[in-house]
């Protein structure tokens, strides 16, 4: 199990446990989540070190924390990716298909079988995870098959979500590379595509704060070596570090920042996965290095 689909089993866990309960000694779901997480619990390893006497303690019943806990431990199994020959993606109902489609194989029978109950119609909805939302999808398949206009947004969550196509690629967003706008940082460990470099370890406001200050003509990056200077600076530095010589070193994009902040504008750094490259990059095309 991943943290998000954790978190969500709690929710599960609570919500079942409420149902039973009177008004007085139910549980407020979201409340808890905020404890743990303001008690450390952010990352799947936190959450695997929970004990039952570590979820009591933030206001959960014992035997409900005794579930949570054993929740929290279980591991995430990889499923061995079952074949669906054509022949029995014919046989399987819609939930049956849904279940046992992977996005990343649109071509494959199981696909293909959507994609002609759907009639190349959107019927697929994510979850914030990237997981299919089989429900909500199997609504959006439905529709089509009964003669109704094919949806392009599902309230899930009261939250409007995209519907896709069978094959169409998810909308995800990526970190933006500070440098070199409109390119995203690759991978988990945020690599440049030009320097091969990481940003892993340079926080979110020191990016924010170079961004700027290409824009209030502070840097120019015109060679490579530039970014590779900025980069050094930042080794083994501590977070804070990075940033207070980020805004003494660019003081017009430091009070920028302040204005945009204020006004709540502050670039968010994050672009759609797949997004074509801006030309404008210096580094864009066949020059190399």
């Amino acid at each position: 199990m991943t943290y998000e689909s954790k978190l969500e089993s709690v929710r599960t866990i609570i919500n079942q446990h409420n149902t039973h309960c009177e008004e007085k000694n139910r549980i407020d779901v979201e409340a808890f989540l905020q404890r743990l997480k303001a008690s450390g619990g952010t990352t799947d390893d936190a959450l695997k070190l929970c004990s039952w006497e570590d979820i009591e303690s933030l206001q959960i019943p014992r035997l409900l924390a005794r579930q949570i806990a054993a929740t929290f431990r279980k591991e995430e199994k990889a499923e061995k990716p079952k074949f669906i020959s054509e022949k029995k993606a014919a046989l399987l109902n819609p939930r049956e298909l849904l279940e046992a489609f992977d996005p990343k194989q649109s071509d494959a029978p199981a696909g293909v079988r959507l994609t002609s109950l759907s009639k190349g119609q959107p019927c697929l909805v994510y979850k914030e995870d990237g997981s299919l939302n089989i429900n909500a999808s199997l609504e959006c398949l439905e529709d089509i098959r009964n003669g109704y206009e094919a949806r392009t947004v599902y309230i899930q969550d009261g939250v409007p979500a995209r519907v896709y196509r069978v094959g169409q690629v998810l909308d995800t967003t990526v970190n933006e590379n500070p440098l070199f706008p409109g390119h995203p940082l690759r991978g988990a460990e945020d690599m440049c595509h030009n320097t091969h470099r990481t940003w892993k370890n340079v926080p979110h406001k020191a990016r924010v704060l170079l961004y700027l200050a290409q824009r209030t003509n502070e840097l120019s990056i015109n060679q490579l070596g530039v970014v590779h200077d900025i980069l050094d600076r930042f080794v083994d530095k501590k977070e804070d570090e990075i940033v207070k010589w980020a805004m003494s070193r660019y003081p017009q994009a430091s009070l920028r920042y302040g204005e945009l902040e204020a006004s709540g504008n502050l670039p968010s750094l994050k672009i759609i996965r797949g997004a074509s490259k801006p030309k404008q990059d210096p580094f864009f095309g066949n020059r190399t290095y």
